[in-house]
């Protein structure tokens, strides 16, 4: 009977303490990939942050809104503005230690790979998967030369 209760109570409150936190997922639009779209304004992300949602947070795959921006074509203008909000920036890893400069090449945006890289943005990391920028984006088939051209300036390999 002790055992069974023991049992019990950790199942319950592992169960509560996945909800919570998957709640509080939820409850952050920014995490919510319907919200992003080639659409998407400043003016809407700002309604959002007046709410309560958190435009920094990452979710438990530590998947950004600059992640969901730019996988949904959401304008360059508006990455910028995910970017430059505090506690995102040039430097800020995401899933598998992807800085955005990963996500930008990988989807062919040359606007947003000059952006990073003359923003300071390193190319020399390498992700948890041992990929770098330049490798990833080869991985990914990132179609457009310039992105390679500027990577290989940069210092990346």
């Amino acid at each position: 009977m002790n055992k069974t209760f023991t049992y019990v109570a950790l199942l319950s409150s592992t169960y509560i303490a996945h909800f919570s936190t998957a709640q509080n997922q939820v409850d952050n639009i920014f995490l919510d990939r319907k919200f992003w779209s080639k659409t998407t304004t400043i003016e809407q992300i700002n309604e959002q942050i007046a709410k309560g949602n958190d435009l920094s947070a990452s979710n438990r795959g530590n998947f950004d809104a600059y992640y969901f921006g730019i996988m949904a074509g959401t304008s360059n203008e508006v990455l910028k503005y995910i970017v430059q909000y505090p506690n995102n920036g040039v430097h800020k890893p995401s899933h598998d230690g992807r800085t955005n400069l990963f996500w930008s090449a990988s989807t062919n945006n040359v606007e947003m790979v000059k952006f990073f890289l003359q923003n300071g943005a390193k190319t020399d990391l390498v992700d948890e998967k041992g990929s770098t920028p330049l490798l990833f984006a080869v991985s990914n088939g990132c179609d457009n030369l310039e992105i390679y051209d500027l990577l290989l300036k940069y210092g990346s390999n």
